[in-house]
């Protein structure tokens, strides 16, 4: 019997990585608490990131599965979470209008529970950039993402959008959206959730940027459209005083060729006159 000794460095050096990668994780979860979420739309991966650096000292987000119909999109996850982090994220490369999509993603969870659910539903058909249909089968993707919220029942979930979902078919289509996702939702915790974000916001930002956010929120939230309009005055008189302020102090000049035309010229300090 012979025995052959195979001297790979770049095994080794392989190897050595995975089990300080694998030593690392088990010092960083030590004593935090695991915030599971399943990424939708994850495209490379960007909503992922955020969520695995939004850690705090007691809590961390689990990511245990992403998904995308783009076979290019399961690879960049495979090297960057599978084999960088040495994470045991499962990815279901499949299209979410599927029949089968939310049995498929049963399956790869195993009965795990799912407490935040992200995604970003293609929005060209939305974006204010380029050209826009005014029917794009893409809308569908929001109803179907929402089944997906309905079906694992997540604590939070969150879903990107972009300033032209708005204006859709004349506003329509965001009716839609926002009573489909009141379908789902526990209006109860919507004050709760306000408070939090307000005392969140009081020691994370400036004064202003915590008022118009509330206010951006709340115009957002608001069921009654005249408590909608209300809080975009509110919204947009906060802006218009800031931006007043901010430009008080700053130089005008007029111009030589107009004089009712006023600039301004702004230079960092350290550039020659």
């Amino acid at each position: 019997m012979f025995l052959f000794i195979l001297y790979c460095p770049r095994l080794i050096v392989t190897l050595q990585a995975e089990k300080r990668s694998m030593a690392e994780r088990v010092d960083f979860i030590k004593g935090r608490k695991p915030v599971t979420f399943v990424d939708l739309f994850a495209g490379a991966g960007g909503i992922s990131e955020g969520f695995l650096q939004a850690y705090t000292d007691s809590k961390y987000y689990d990511f245990i599965l992403a998904s995308d119909i783009n076979e290019n999109c399961e690879l960049t996850h495979r090297v960057r979470y599978n084999e960088q982090l040495g994470l045991a994220t499962k990815f279901v490369t499949k299209d979410i209008m599927s029949p089968t999509f939310v049995a498929d993603l049963k399956k790869a969870l195993r009965g795990k529970d799912v407490d935040v659910v992200t995604g970003g539903p293609s929005c060209q058909s939305f974006s204010l950039s380029g050209r826009r249909k005014r029917f794009d089968k893409r809308d569908g993707l929001f109803n179907h993402y929402l089944k997906v919220i309905r079906a694992l029942h997540p604590k939070y979930f969150v879903m990107e959008n972009v300033k032209g979902l708005l204006t859709k078919d004349k506003g329509r289509f965001k009716e839609e959206i926002m009573r489909e996702m009141r379908s789902i939702i526990d209006n109860k915790g919507v004050p709760a959730f306000i408070g939090f974000s307000e005392n969140l916001l009081k020691t994370s930002v400036s004064p202003f940027f915590a008022e118009v956010f509330v206010q951006k929120l709340m115009m957002e939230i608001s069921e009654d459209d005249e408590d909608a309009v209300i809080w975009k005055e509110r919204f947009f008189d906060s802006l218009d005083t800031q931006l007043k302020k901010v430009t008080r102090e700053i130089e005008y000049r007029v111009s030589k060729s107009n004089k009712y035309i006023n600039t301004i010229r702004q230079t960092h300090p350290s550039t020659p006159q």
